[in-house]
């Protein structure tokens, strides 16, 4: 079962994908070269759960999926790497006390995710290097996050409150919040975003 989506400058589809049943195959990434219907392979990670299993890939084509590791103590946010999209996955960054929800990567190649702890969430930016550059609180539960092409503006899904909210980014600061509705005032349930970004004419 498909989990999340992200694509590559290139066109290539990456998929996290988890199974529905118990004796089913270990979560992993199946991918898509550009303009094809059936998949060119798939990506393992021995480490992956299926509890998470955000995707997104920088501008050079590694690929990035986050999971929640259930350890002996706390649970965390491990988000691991896959270099040039090769079948081989490396640790990138962990996020102690947190479960996974989301990532996107900014146009520097920098990873930003977000992530629901014991106390609040949150959404961490992580340099190209693994290390954490940036933490602001957001809603309740980050279910997707997007950035603005221009990455000045973050946006939230929070499906826990039916949400959808825009922070300023890289700092934070709330710039709006509220629920979609329809013009007959019929509530929608937001699953995901993605910025709208005209093109120049």
């Amino acid at each position: 079962m498909p989990v999340n989506l992200a694509v590559s400058a290139e066109g290539t589809i990456y998929a996290s994908v988890v199974s529905t049943a118990s004796s089913g195959p270990p979560p992993g990434i199946v991918y898509y070269l550009a303009g094809d219907t059936s998949p060119a392979g798939t990506l393992s990670d021995a480490n992956m759960t299926d509890d998470g299993d955000a995707i997104a890939v920088d501008p050079k084509g590694d690929v990035f999926v986050s999971y929640t590791e259930q350890g002996t103590g706390e649970a965390s946010d491990q988000i691991d790497e896959f270099p040039e999209g090769k079948s081989t996955a490396v640790s990138f960054a962990t996020i102690d006390g947190a479960q996974a929800l989301s990532l996107t990567v900014t146009k520097k190649g920098e990873i930003v995710a977000g992530s629901i702890g014991a106390s609040s969430s949150q959404v961490t930016t992580f340099s190209k290097s693994g290390t954490p550059v940036a933490t602001f609180k957001t809603s309740s539960y980050p279910d997707s996050i997007s950035l603005d092409k221009a990455n000045k503006n973050l946006f939230v899904v929070d499906s826990s409150d039916d949400l959808i909210s825009q922070y300023a980014y890289p700092s934070g600061k709330l710039i709006s919040s509220g629920q979609l509705e329809t013009k007959e005032g019929a509530k929608l349930l937001p699953v995901t975003v993605e910025p709208y970004n005209p093109p120049k004419v």
